[in-house]
């Protein structure tokens, strides 16, 4: 039937980017899966082949994320949030939808912690921190390149900044409104840094980063009810 044909082709979506899930069920416009536990490290790459599995599946309202481990929280996912975060995606040279592990979650974590009943300056630091983190660590990944002005890793870079640009405009839709004015602050910081970084890209020094470094440090530890503290970011 197509209800298996396109739950076969989830299941091949989340297998190619690495999940692997011990359990499947769709309960009318609802669809639950069993993953095992979720790290700092896997919580991108588990939304993120989620998000790409969506495209398989219609008339979803909920999308549920269980974790082998029982006693940590459900991860519930919007359709309106899966929306949002499919209409920010970029669009690859053959014009499929490009989803990037460090920067296309944002808005589905944002709606999830909205749903999950955090305050919103909880939400502000959970996001702050996984967006400066990856920023700082991209930056850091490129930075011999950058420095000797090689052009691939600039576009690179400026490729991976407008991503997150996006993300960050499509989380501000999902979240409280006392969460968006912060969120639009730290949008202007990243916009910010975006231009520093690809007009002086042999700048190792930037105060964009260190304006980066200081949010990344303000907002940690970023709490995230999916991950243990021990796993945090």
């Amino acid at each position: 039937s197509d209800e298996v044909t396109r739950t076969q082709d989830v299941m091949l979506t989340l297998g190619r980017m690495g999940v692997v899930v011990s359990d499947y069920r769709r309960v009318g416009a609802v669809v639950s899966f069993k993953v095992p536990t979720i790290s700092i490290a896997t919580l991108g790459i588990v939304i993120s082949a989620f998000i790409a599995s969506s495209a398989h599946l219609s008339g979803v309202e909920r999308w549920v994320i269980k974790q082998e481990d029982s006693s940590v929280p459900e991860l519930v996912i919007s359709a309106e949030a899966v929306a949002t975060t499919v209409e920010c995606l970029g669009v690859s040279a053959d014009g499929r939808k490009t989803i990037d592990t460090g920067t296309s979650p944002l808005p589905v974590i944002a709606a999830a912690l909205c749903a999950h009943g955090m305050e919103p300056g909880v939400v502000v630091n959970a996001l702050v921190a996984l967006a400066s983190s990856h920023v700082l660590g991209e930056h850091q990944r490129l930075t011999a390149d950058l420095s000797s002005g090689d052009a691939e890793a600039v576009q690179e870079l400026a490729a991976m900044m407008m991503r997150l640009e996006l993300a960050l405009g499509a989380a501000i839709k999902l979240v409280q409104l006392d969460a968006q004015d912060m969120l639009q602050s730290y949008l202007r910081l990243v916009r910010r840094a975006h231009e520093a970084f690809v007009s002086a890209p042999q700048t190792v020094h930037h105060s964009e980063r260190w304006e980066l470094s200081v949010a990344l440090q303000s907002a940690r530890p970023a709490k995230l009810p999916w991950i243990s503290e021990q796993q945090g970011c």
